[in-house]
């Protein structure tokens, strides 16, 4: 898991980001979060086109 903090005078905010299948690539960057094949848009039935280079 990648974290960043930032810091002003007395208060700390800390991001994580997880990678849930272990490929490098933060869930929020990764067209296929959890390694199954099958790109995240396709599995949460996103309605519109889907660009080819995604699928």
């Amino acid at each position: 898991m990648e974290t960043s903090s930032i810091s002003f005078d007395n208060l700390t905010v800390t991001c994580a980001s997880n990678d849930t299948d272990g490929d490098g690539i933060a869930n929020e960057f990764d067209l296929d979060s959890d390694g199954d094949g099958c790109p995240d848009a396709v599995e949460a039935s996103v309605s519109g086109t889907l660009l080819p280079y995604i699928l």
